[in-house]
């Protein structure tokens, strides 16, 4: 069971990475001087680069994890994921085209809960893996 919260783990943070940093890029390289995201703090320039580096760091700590190196870095960005997700979610501006938008995000903050306990869950060393 372990295992598969793990593997969950590693992709649900992996896949996310990639497509926060492939938007960061897209609005880089348009030149989008207005880009705004409701859920996350920060517009423009600002948030690209937030986007950007953020989730390239995300990217190397998920990559560190899998090979069992660094894994405190890889529960850091599941907790920040969760916090950020939790924050846009309840307690932003952000407002939802009716009920079924607002379960869909309700949706991804379980996902990304179960996604920050697999990541957590790897910050202990495992026996014989040292």
């Amino acid at each position: 069971m372990r295992t598969i919260l793990h593997i969950y783990s590693y992709l649900f943070h992996f896949l996310l990475a990639v497509f926060l940093v492939g938007v960061a890029l897209v609005a880089w390289l348009s030149g989008t001087p207005n880009f705004n995201l409701d859920m996350l703090p920060g517009s423009g320039v600002k948030l690209i680069h937030y986007l950007l580096y953020c989730n390239l760091a995300g990217l190397a700590a998920v990559i560190l994890a899998i090979t069992g190196r660094l894994r405190f870095l890889y529960a850091i960005y599941g907790i920040a994921v969760f916090v950020l997700t939790v924050r846009g979610v309840f307690f932003s501006s952000y407002t939802y085209d009716g009920i079924d938008a607002f379960k869909q995000a309700l949706w991804f903050t379980l996902a990304a809960s179960v996604a920050m306990l697999g990541s957590l869950s790897q910050v202990r060393a495992r026996k014989g893996r040292r």
